[in-house]
């Protein structure tokens, strides 16, 4: 045996449980994750793929996201999770969080990305850590789309996203820059001024 386990092995060993959720079956989710007696247990984990997870279009960059994590369907999860793009010239403005920590990593593209007074260059693979109140963000100073992921930790940040995303084709407007910056404020994310 070359020291790996099996997969078998693995599901055994990790007592793995995860629900498979496949295209248009969000339904599944919703109920398989929702907790009915509204306590705070252990969570069985999702599976879902590149297409799958909530589509919004959000924020003043009308960036799609997919709100892959939601901590209001996945009762017990203790992190959330999106993932996104930025526009070539686009970024994620400098901002803080006071109540999560959050982690963005870098799939696609190139930028600079801010962490305090620091600003690094960055490429597929990088990853910033951005702990609750220090400020951070992503600049896309590429050619190409940048995607990223984010996960927030503990959950909750992805509501932001809900609030001031909107479905593709819908009929609903997105806040305006008053509305949407009291929704910042409402999750706790204050913008650096420029």
């Amino acid at each position: 045996m070359s020291g790996s386990l099996s997969r078998r092995e693995f599901l055994e060993t990790a007592r793995v449980t995860a629900i498979t959720v496949s295209a248009g079956s969000l339904g599944l989710l919703t109920a398989a994750c929702r907790n009915p007696t509204e306590e705070r247990v252990a969570w069985g984990g999702v599976v879902l793929r590149h297409d799958e997870g909530e589509l919004l279009i959000g924020g003043r960059r009308k960036a799609p996201m997919r709100v892959k994590v939601d901590s209001k369907i996945a009762s017990g999860a203790t992190m959330s999770m999106i993932v996104s793009e930025v526009a070539p010239g686009a970024s994620i403005p400098v901002h803080l969080h006071r109540n999560e920590d959050e982690l963005i990593f870098i799939h696609t593209g190139s930028g600079v990305v801010t962490l305090g007074d620091t600003r690094v260059p960055v490429a597929p693979g990088a990853m910033l850590y951005g702990p609750r109140n220090i400020w951070h963000g992503v600049e896309n100073t590429g050619s190409s789309t940048l995607t990223w992921c984010a996960i927030y930790s503990p959950p909750g940040f992805e509501q932001f996203f809900r609030e001031t995303g909107v479905r593709p084709g819908g009929k609903e407007s997105p806040p305006g820059p008053e509305q949407a910056a009291a929704i910042a404020r409402k999750y706790g994310m204050i913008f650096r001024e420029a």
